[in-house]
């Protein structure tokens, strides 16, 4: 678990980022480009973990300093990227954005929050079958 960030630091703070909660009760934080740690993305490291100890997500949560917006508990699957918009005449991005979200039925749902201020600008509807790894987790069966 040395890959993974189970407790708040400085490293977060000012940081739009997602919380998950393991079924074994573990918090971890996104921590994305850390300096030493060798996968830059935390929710990679994160889906790596969950597989090698048969794991799953059964909450999840995005935060930017006291702003909460939590995703539904104990959903089948959860969904997350990182998303951009770029400025197509100036080539520049304008806009980071976290993508996430559940899987509902054989559907996966998910908003685009911009970063940091966490404002869901739109939303996306995909078939489970449309989104893989490693953006979107199924939890192992009970």
């Amino acid at each position: 678990m040395n890959e993974l960030c189970t407790q708040p630091d400085e490293f977060l703070e000012e940081k739009a980022i997602w919380i998950a909660t393991l079924t074994d009760g573990t918090k971890v934080y996104q921590d994305d480009d850390r300096p030493g740690v060798s996968e830059p993305s935390a929710w990679i490291r994160l889906g790596r973990y969950l597989k090698e100890h048969g794991l799953g997500i059964v909450e999840m949560e995005l935060r930017f300093r006291s702003h909460v917006i939590p995703l539904p508990k104990d959903a089948p699957g959860y969904y997350f990227a990182r998303g951009i918009k770029r400025d197509a005449a100036a080539g520049s991005v304008n806009e980071h954005f976290l993508c996430a979200g559940v899987q509902i039925g054989d559907t996966v749902v998910y908003g685009w929050f911009r970063a940091p201020a966490l404002i869901n600008e739109r939303q996306v509807v995909k078939k489970v079958d449309e989104v893989e790894e490693p953006y979107f987790f199924q939890n192992p069966p009970d």
